[in-house]
C-alpha cells in the first residue's frame, strides 16, 4: 500500500488521556506513513474548556520544528477553531522520525501526542540483469530507500530465506554497506560456484519496520553461461579455416595436374609439324 499523503488526526481533551484515531495505530505506537516527494501532513486537534485559545507546538525528535535546519521554509503551521494542521512541503526520507504536537492553555493545563512518522519503503535489485559464468560467485545487492530502513529477505524462485540459510548451503545472505555507508542487513546474496541449475527469477522481499503493511518487491533474472562458452566460437573459426585450407590444396594439386597433362598431350602433334623437325631429317638423310 503506497499514500502519497496521509492524516493523521490527534484528539487531545485537556485533563484526559490523548485520544488517537486507531486507523494509524501499530504495535501500540501510532504511526503515520508518507512517502518522499510528497507532501506530508498532521493534523492536532485539541478538545476541552479553552481548547480554541491554545497555544499549539510541534516538535520533530524533541526540537522545537522551528529549529530543526532541515525543515526551514518548507512547513507551515495553520488551525481552524481547535484544529491545528502542520504541513511539510516536498517532504524527504529524513523527515521520518518521532513527531510531538502539545496543547497549553495555561502553565497548569497542557497535553500533548507522540506520533511515529514514517518513510514509505522502495527496493531494487542491482544489477537486475545478470550474467554469470559457470563455477564463478554470483554477488547480488538489494538497494533500499526508506527511514527507517526495511527488513529485508530473498527468495530465489519459490525458495524463501528463514532467516538462517537456504537448502543449498552454497548460498549466503549477508550485510553490507551502501553509497551512503548505511548498512543493509541482509541486504546483499552471494552464491558460490554457480551452476546452471541457478538459473531463474531472484526476490528481494521488504518490508516495513514500522508499518508492516507497507511492501515493496523487486526481482532479477540470472542468465548462467557455459564456461567454456567463449572457446567455442574460436574452435568453429580454427575448424572453418583448416576446411578452407584443405580445400585450396586439394584444388591446388588437382589444377596443377591438369596443367601438366595437357601441356604433354599439346606439345607433340606440334613438334611433327613444325619447319625445324623436317630439316633435321633432311641433314641427317645428306649426312
Amino acid at each position: 500500500m503506497q499514500l502519497t499523503t496521509l492524516v493523521l488526526g490527534l484528539f487531545i481533551t485537556l485533563g484526559h488521556a490523548v485520544k488517537i484515531d486507531p486507523e494509524y495505530t501499530f504495535a501500540n505506537n501510532h504511526v503515520v506513513l508518507f512517502t518522499a516527494k510528497k507532501p506530508l501532513l498532521l493534523n492536532c486537534t485539541v478538545s476541552g474548556e479553552g481548547a480554541e485559545e491554545a497555544l499549539v507546538e510541534w516538535k520533530k525528535d524533541n526540537v522545537a520544528i522551528r529549529e530543526v535546519s532541515n525543515l526551514k521554509d518548507r512547513f507551515k503551521m495553520a488551525n481552524s477553531s481547535a484544529v491545528h494542521t502542520l504541513t511539510i512541503h516536498s517532504s524527504e526520507f529524513h523527515d521520518a522520525g518521532n513527531w510531538t504536537c502539545s496543547a497549553l492553555v495555561t502553565a497548569q493545563e497542557k497535553a500533548s501526542a507522540e506520533i511515529r512518522v514514517v518513510s514509505s519503503i522502495k527496493v531494487r535489485i542491482k544489477p537486475d540483469n545478470i550474467n554469470v559464468v559457470e563455477e564463478e560467485k554470483l554477488r547480488i545487492e538489494c538497494g533500499v530507500l526508506g527511514n527507517p530502513l526495511p527488513t529485508l529477505s530473498w527468495r530465489i524462485e519459490s525458495e524463501n530465506y528463514n532467516g538462517s540459510s537456504f537448502s543449498d548451503n552454497r548460498v549466503e545472505v549477508k550485510s553490507y554497506k551502501d553509497e551512503n555507508d548505511q548498512v543493509i542487513e541482509n541486504g546483499l546474496l552471494v552464491i558460490s560456484g554457480v551452476n546452471k541449475g541457478d538459473r531463474g527469477l531472484y526476490f528481494c522481499v521488504g518490508v516495513n519496520t514500522f508499518y508492516n503493511a507497507n511492501t515493496d518487491t523487486a526481482n532479477g533474472i540470472v542468465r548462467v553461461k557455459d564456461k567454456y562458452a567463449a572457446l567455442w566460437p574460436f574452435l568453429g573459426i580454427c575448424a572453418e579455416v583448416i576446411v578452407l585450407c584443405a580445400i585450396i590444396i586439394i584444388y591446388e594439386k588437382k589444377r596443377n595436374k591438369s596443367e601438366l597433362e595437357e601441356s604433354d598431350t599439346d606439345q607433340s602433334p606440334d613438334q611433327k609439324n613444325t619447319p625445324d623437325h623436317g630439316k633435321e631429317s633432311n641433314l641427317r638423310q645428306r649426312q
